[in-house]
């Protein structure tokens, strides 16, 4: 009994907030008005000013006292029947089956049958089309080839493929056993490849649709690597990707020279024993890559194939991630960069021609802990084989609004100026007060995604979407508080909670919103990784059920909203991914692609400012959840605003303007048309020519020797496609006439390249 009353005291913030101080905890009331009328604060001033515009064109900020609004027609009797042993059950037999269908080596004996039934983990099983191919027992050129016409590849997609396919064929001609599919045997050169292109140019529609079936055919699942610097990226390439950290063995707070790398225990887990076995690697959104942890996990890479490539640890940098035979790297350089540090293209140019091929004595301690990052940047550079320069425009709308939406991206990329027309079509876009007043265009917006540059104004959005989404709904609007705890075993006050709840930076408090609004049936995301495998942070959920603590007071059914006194024990929520629809957790009562989440408690602990020059550590326990729509410009990288988008451009005082460019670019390219972007503080003219290029000019210049070296690169590839024998085939004949005319050649190839200095 004791030990089920201390639980529930768990569950139950030690000063639960009240409607009068609730503005504040959501919508940071004072501080806004506070700030608002500060004549110093001129930036930030301004940017609030900005959203109260917008705010107030949706109906204003929600009045809290008085229901916000909300008259829900849901049930005010939801079930309360769980036990904390039925919670436990279920996260144990969740968290198992989850960790069967991500590869782990051991599972309960008696489960493994019944997890198997349950388990699509191969990804042919998923697709009739895949299926029917692997029926045909065709080899990889065949294989690639079906796929290229069933998802109409274009020219540069063709191009960037033909040295995978050409490296995959290789291996499978070469396979130790000719009755298998496995591709396990040797490839007569080593392909690594560069595939640039702005967002919507084709890039990762390549990759899903052709190589990564390829590559589970022919390396199975588990013989290839795939990774991204974020887990919204990760997400994107399929439930067997796994963020760099992950695959590097380390984390944001831990050191990453070379020293501790080598002296870090082995696991020999199931990411380990991938590693060693891997055919390929692919990763994606290189320009977020963080240089450091790209070098950490180039390193392990090589540590832990050693043994079985007979690689000479001195020449790492030489042999990218551990000699992995097929090597892609997506991305695009004009884009966001990794928090706090340079792109791995700026790496410093050589004094010495010879410096490159220099490594740190590995006995030299002092020299040991060189900085990890420049040798990131110069693995990176020494991988540089076949570049492919995509141009493609599939993201954005054919129609004229579109082409507009291109001709501006394209100003920014090239540096060159917008004709009068574009400007005033831009002008258009912008958000004034007393323009969005129609019932349609107030519907729009609430289809939009919402992004802006400063969490000032991030959180205050998620909070007023989460509530107009409620209301449209007709829904009960729930208000989840999180439980701030400091690390010293002392209490916080009344004031000290409420101010901990204030905090808007949610990468300053473990990626846990405050005070989280959940109703049934709204869009989130996961926003922290979680103990359960597949459950990672930014996956698209929707929220099905919340089951209340057994102890939560009766819910009020004529305001729409309540703030809960106790965490609930579990939410259920849907996954929006078709992967996951066919998982189901044997012996619960979630049907297939449902799972449940329970709070959660942020590792390590941030700092609660209570006085001038005076921080507390706080760890907090909060679930894992927030409105999906509303991001910030390193969350919306990779999204597309299919909806539209509602774009909060000022710049924040913080914020370089070097940075400032490349996130403007990266807000406005998430939309596939000008008419769809609603602009709230549109900048001035020069922002949109010539500002990315004259605060960033390293990147540019790196990116055009990329390209020049992408055209250089050209002519090998046809000849790749050549060794396919693709050229005589009709859908690639129409990409590139020429070819057929062209005597076919065997022998292997050896293009030149410029790696620039």
């Amino acid at each position: 009994m004791q030990h089920a009353d201390a639980l529930e005291r768990m569950e139950c913030a030690p000063h639960p907030i009240h409607k009068d101080s609730l503005a504040d905890a959501l919508f940071r009331d004072r501080e806004w008005y506070a700030v608002m009328a500060n004549s110093k604060a001129k930036a930030l001033k301004t940017s609030l000013q900005k959203l109260m515009q917008f705010v107030n064109c949706l109906g204003g900020v929600p009045d809290v006292k008085h229901g916000m609004g909300i008259r829900s027609n849901g049930t005010t009797e939801l079930d309360r029947t769980w036990s904390h042993a039925d919670t436990g059950r279920i996260f144990a037999a969740q968290k198992q089956y989850l960790e069967y269908i991500a590869g782990a080596e051991t599972v309960d004996a008696d489960m493994e049958d019944v997890f198997a039934e349950n388990s699509f983990t191969e990804l042919e099983t998923l697709d009739p089309f895949l299926m029917s191919l692997n029926d045909r027992k065709l080899s990889p050129r065949d294989y690639a080839l079906e796929l290229v016409k069933e998802y109409t590849l274009n020219k540069q997609q063709v191009l960037a493929i033909a040295p995978v396919v050409c490296a995959i064929q290789d291996m499978f001609e070469h396979r130790s056993n000719p009755m298998s599919h496995i591709a396990d045997g040797s490839s007569r050169e080593k392909c690594n490849c560069l595939w640039l292109g702005a967002g919507g140019s084709g890039k990762t529609w390549a990759y899903t649709k052709v190589i990564r079936p390829l590559l589970q055919r022919f390396f199975g699942s588990k013989g290839y690597i795939v990774g991204a610097p974020t887990h919204a990226a990760v997400r994107l390439l399929g439930p067997e990707a796994r963020t760099l950290h992950k695959w590097a063995n380390v984390n944001p707070n831990q050191g990453m020279d070379r020293k501790d790398i080598r002296s870090a225990k082995s696991k020999g887990d199931a990411i380990e024993s991938q590693i060693l076995n891997a055919k390929a690697g692919i990763f994606d959104e290189m320009s977020m890559t963080p240089p450091d942890v790209y070098h950490a996990s180039g390193y392990r890479f090589s540590i832990l194939r050693q043994e079985s490539q007979q690689l000479d640890l001195e020449k790492y940098l030489q042999e990218w991630f551990g000699a992995l035979p097929i090597g892609i790297q997506l991305g695009d350089f004009l884009q966001l960069r990794p928090a706090m540090q340079k792109s791995l293209c700026e790496w410093v140019k050589p004094v010495n021609p010879t410096m490159d091929a220099t490594l740190p004595d590995e006995d030299d301690e002092s020299r040991d802990v060189s900085n990890a990052s420049e040798l990131g940047r110069l693995l990176f550079k020494n991988s540089l084989g076949k570049v492919v320069h995509f141009t493609g425009t599939g993201r954005f709308s054919d129609c004229t609004s579109g082409k507009q939406l291109v001709a501006l991206l394209s100003s920014m990329r090239n540096g060159t100026e917008i004709p009068d027309a574009l400007r005033d079509a831009l002008q258009e876009r912008k958000f004034e007060v007393g323009s969005h007043k129609t019932l349609d265009l107030k519907k729009q917006l609430l289809l939009a995604h919402w992004g802006g540059f400063a969490w000032e104004v991030v959180a205050r959005l998620q909070q007023l979407r989460a509530a107009l989404e409620a209301k449209k709904a007709n829904k009960m609007l729930y208000l989840i508080q999180a439980i701030d705890r400091p690390t010293g075993g002392q209490a916080l006050s009344k004031e000290q909670t409420l101010s901990a709840l204030q905090v808007v930076n949610m990468t300053n408090t473990g990626y846990l919103i405050g005070m989280c609004p959940v109703f049934e049936g709204m869009q989130a995301r996961i926003t922290c990784i979680l103990k359960e495998p597949m459950l990672t942070r930014e996956l698209p959920v929707t929220i099905r059920q919340v089951q209340l603590h057994p102890r939560e007071q009766g819910i009020a059914g004529d305001e729409g909203f309540q703030v809960l006194q106790y965490q609930p024990l579990a939410i259920l929520v849907e996954i929006d991914d078709p992967e996951y629809r066919n998982y189901k957790v044997p012996g619960c009562d979630a049907p297939a692609g449902h799972f449940y989440l329970r709070a959660v408690t942020c590792e390590g602990s941030w700092s609660l400012q209570i006085g001038h020059k005076q921080y507390i550590k706080i760890v907090r326990k909060q679930f894992p959840l927030a409105p999906r729509n509303v991001l910030t410009h390193f969350g919306l990288q990779g999204v597309t605003a299919r909806q539209g988008l509602v774009a909060f451009l000022s710049k924040p005082a913080w914020m370089s303007n070097s940075d400032y460019g490349l996130a403007m670019y990266v807000m406005l390219s998430r939309a596939r048309k000008l008419e769809d972007l609603h602009l709230v503080d549109l900048p001035e003219r020069h922002i949109f020519e010539k500002f990315l290029h004259e605060h960033n000019p390293l990147l540019v210049e790196r990116m055009r020797t990329f390209e020049a070296q992408a055209l250089q690169d050209e002519t090998n590839a046809l000849r790749y496609i050549k060794r396919l024998d693709w050229h005589q085939q009709e859908y690639v004949q129409n990409l590139f006439p020429r070819l057929a005319e062209e005597p076919t050649v065997r022998h292997r190839i050896r293009g030149k390249r410029t790696v620039p200095q």
